[in-house]
């Protein structure tokens, strides 16, 4: 038999748990709504840094192309190829060259070009200052060093003798 007092006792007890599960309902429906928020502003993200990176120029070109380059001894380079947007169809253009011993692809992930195109991240298809370049009409061409990144080869040591 429960008295009189352990009822009692056990409405109140019924009645906080009862507003401590509204408001847990409400905060889970919160955080719900968040990560739901998070997650689409980052797939929208991610999806426009590839249609970025998947433009191409009006002689329907590809604005950033990669690919291997080989030398007069067979050893194939890795390159990346900036074009300004609006390059036409049998159009010259001056060109830098740049090679570097570090990797020259900036190519993120789909979760890193999502932080990119929000500018949580710098990262993207080209270095700073390619489109700096390619707005003054000139095209630029980034190459991994024989033997580094993604190009093949061996490094000589930039200390020989010869």
């Amino acid at each position: 038999m429960t008295t009189h007092r352990s009822r009692k006792m056990r409405g109140v007890f019924d009645d906080k748990h009862v507003i401590m599960f509204k408001w847990l309902r409400r905060i889970g429906i919160l955080i719900v709504v968040a990560i739901s928020m998070v997650v689409a502003t980052l797939s929208v993200a991610g999806l426009l840094y590839g249609a970025r990176a998947r433009q191409r120029t009006p002689a329907g070109i590809l604005r950033y192309s990669s690919l291997y380059v080989p030398t007069s001894d067979g050893t194939r380079i890795a390159i990346d190829v900036a074009l300004p947007k609006d390059t036409k169809p049998g159009q010259r253009l001056p060109v830098l060259i740049k090679g570097t011993p570090y990797w020259r692809a900036s190519q993120l992930t789909f979760l890193g070009g999502a932080f990119a195109e929000l500018g949580l991240l710098y990262g993207g298809v080209t270095d700073a200052d390619v489109p700096l370049l390619n707005n003054r009409e000139y095209a630029v061409i980034t190459a991994d060093t024989r033997g580094t990144g993604a190009s093949f080869g061996h490094v000589e040591c930039s200390t020989t003798e010869r």
